[in-house]
């Protein structure tokens, strides 16, 4: 390499002469588009079609047809953490043998466990609408819209992390941005149309075409197949790890789902479960831009953790620890000065959101991200041990909460406040045992 001489007080320092300004902006277009640049582009437009999906259902629909449609989106939400357990599980078997051909391969258990799952939440997909349908028409148009919604979790997650983890992150990015392109094109057509069974038409066959590309590519790759037999004792370590993802993955469900049932519970069907779906939905918004952070450096951390560098392991914990708050605190105080105009576009008529929520809301924000970065590196790396510390610590905050606003008899405003606080008591608990997983309680390790 040819160097240029500049001296300075008799030191002599090399500099590169390849580290031109064009180099340079070589280097950040392969960045830019390269897996952690199309991740970050993907998750900055899951957000916003987070945000666009709900504001087209509440302007759009009747009460009945949006009121159904958010119980659709509840179910989903509720069967999340299986998607999510098997994810985990899948990447941390898949990409020990990656890492490290000694290991024993579980393709064949994987595949017969993301098979039997996405079988049982097809037919979810066709039961729950008939519990909240009116009419033959409604009935169908739900079907559609719950296919999309189940077949998007699968693709958010266990697909996602499939192909993670066997090198093949860029080309579901790729495939992701085009996928979500044209999702956007289907609210478009909603908002024009007010056709909801049309727009969960053409959401149902986006998702439906991109899901047969990853399968076909997995099966390419190798790892959906069930050409092997599948045996009792990789059966058996197969179904460990997703139990112990599953451990982990229910203190999430704990945090975040569990509040439903209490307001439910507490309050009923009605404003106050309204102003607490609110709240959840722009605190998710948060919550999938730092997963998504989290997922960019989940390659290179496992790598980190078989090799036994702890060091690396943490600073790439950190960094991401710091981008997911960076963003938070920015949202935080977007919503602290903005809270009416947030909510009114984001619920129109159907606000019923009282002034002060975005107090609560900020700090929820800030909390939710510490607890995610945390919750995702335990859910994938933790020991049992460790895992289920974590969702016996978060599940007492949990019942503590929930108990405080049976007790008190809290107004929902206050049960709002106590759910802030809660989860920064939670994620407290996440990066206690964060920490503790990897100064040496991850599942994987050095051979």
């Amino acid at each position: 390499m040819r160097t240029a001489r500049v001296a300075a007080k008799d030191v002599c320092v090399k500099i590169p002469v390849s580290l031109s300004w064009s180099n340079l902006a070589q280097l950040g277009r392969r960045h830019a588009f390269g897996f952690a640049g199309l991740h970050m582009i993907n998750a900055v437009l899951a957000m916003l079609f987070t945000v666009v999906q709900t504001v087209a259902l509440a302007h759009t629909l009747g009460k009945v047809e949006y009121s159904a449609t958010v119980a659709m989106i509840a179910v989903g939400l509720y069967v999340t953490p299986l998607n999510q357990s098997i994810a985990r599980a899948s990447f941390l078997s898949l990409r020990e043998t990656t890492l490290d051909s000694n290991k024993t391969r579980r393709v064949a258990e994987s595949t017969l466990v993301f098979n039997i799952s996405q079988t049982l939440l097809m037919a979810l997909a066709f039961l729950a609408p008939a519990l909240v349908s009116d009419s033959l028409h409604l009935y169908m148009a739900l079907v559609l819209y719950t296919v999309f919604i189940v077949l998007n979790t699968m693709w958010s997650f266990e697909i996602q992390m499939v192909l993670i983890a066997v090198g093949e992150g860029l080309a579901y990015e790729r495939v992701s941005i085009v996928k979500r392109l044209l999702n956007f094109s289907a609210l478009g057509v909603l908002y024009v149309t007010k056709d909801f069974m049309a727009v969960g038409a053409i959401l149902c066959v986006t998702t439906l075409v991109a899901q047969a590309w990853a399968v076909r590519l997995m099966s390419r790759k190798g790892v959906l197949s069930m050409r092997e037999k599948v045996t009792l004792p990789r059966l058996k370590a197969h179904l460990a790890t997703l139990w112990t993802s599953l451990v982990a993955t229910f203190g999430e469900w704990a945090t975040f789902n569990g509040p439903y049932a209490v307001f439910t519970a507490r309050y009923g069907v009605g404003a106050p479960l309204v102003l607490l779906d609110a709240i959840m939905k722009a605190l998710r918004l948060v919550l999938g831009v730092t997963r998504n952070v989290c997922e960019v450096i989940m390659s290179r951390l496992s790598k980190e953790i078989v090799a036994g560098r702890q060091r690396a392991s943490f600073l790439l914990a950190g960094g991401a620890l710091g981008v997911s708050v960076s963003g938070a605190l920015v949202v935080a105080i977007g919503v602290m000065l903005f809270e009416k105009p947030l909510f009114d576009i984001l619920l129109g008529h159907n606000n019923v959101v009282p002034a002060g929520a975005g107090g609560p809301l900020a700090l929820a924000m800030l909390a939710g991200a510490i607890f995610q970065v945390g919750s995702m590196i335990i859910g994938l790396f933790a020991r049992r041990r460790l895992a289920t510390g974590f969702t016996i610590a978060t599940s007492l905050v949990s019942g503590l909460l929930a108990l405080a606003i049976f007790v008190f008899d809290a107004s929902p405003m206050t049960s709002i406040w106590w759910f802030a606080v809660s989860l920064a008591g939670s994620s407290v608990v996440s990066m206690a045992v964060m920490l503790g997983t990897l100064r040496g309680g991850a599942r994987v390790s050095a051979a």
